[in-house]
Formats: C-alpha cells, structure tokens, sequence
C-alpha cells in the first residue's frame, strides 16, 4: 500500500492482514522502517484479523514504533523454543498464539 496518492488506500482491505515486526511485548506489535509501518497502519481499520509472524528471539522486544496494540492482534505465530513465560504472560491478555 505504498503509493504517493493519499487517497489510493481507501480501495484496499483485506479479510486477514499478515505482517511482522522488530518485537512484540504486552504493549503490542514493534516495527523500525518508519515508511511500512506508517503505510501498514493506514490499512488496519480495513482488515478482518490482523496475524502477526514473528521469530521468537523478537518476543519481549521493544524496538522502534509501537505498529499495533495486542488487543488489535489476532493471532501470534512463533517458533516453538519461544519463551514460556512471554507466551504465557501474551495469552493472559488475551492473544492467541500457535507455536510452529
């Protein structure tokens, strides 16, 4: 949803959103490249569910912009070697979360 025309994002949704980021905490979802995010965030009030994949060497991470409060984020897809204690303390408020 890059573009330079402010009006182009209003013919863009999605029934699901896949994204990633630089960390992910209680807070929510962390990104560092300004331009994505900013154009990312644009499209959230358009999507169904927002899934967010993430390595989970991320988890517990600040870095950068907060991209997405948890209550926003459906569903977390991480690593099995996550760290039980951050997976435990994300699903009490309430994120699923399935480990690959």
């Amino acid at each position: 949803m890059l573009s330079l025309n402010t009006n182009a994002e209003a013919i863009y949704a999605a029934n699901i959103m896949f994204t990633s980021g630089k960390g992910l905490t209680v807070d929510g979802l962390y990104k560092t490249d300004m331009l994505i995010a900013n154009s990312e965030q644009r499209m959230l009030p358009r999507v169904g569910k927002l899934v967010v994949l993430l390595d989970s060497s991320k988890l517990g991470k600040q870095a950068g912009m907060l991209f997405a409060e948890l209550h926003n984020i459906h569903l977390l897809i991480t690593g099995k070697e996550a760290d039980a204690e951050i997976i435990a303390a994300l699903k009490r408020q309430g994120l699923n979360v399935l480990l690959a």
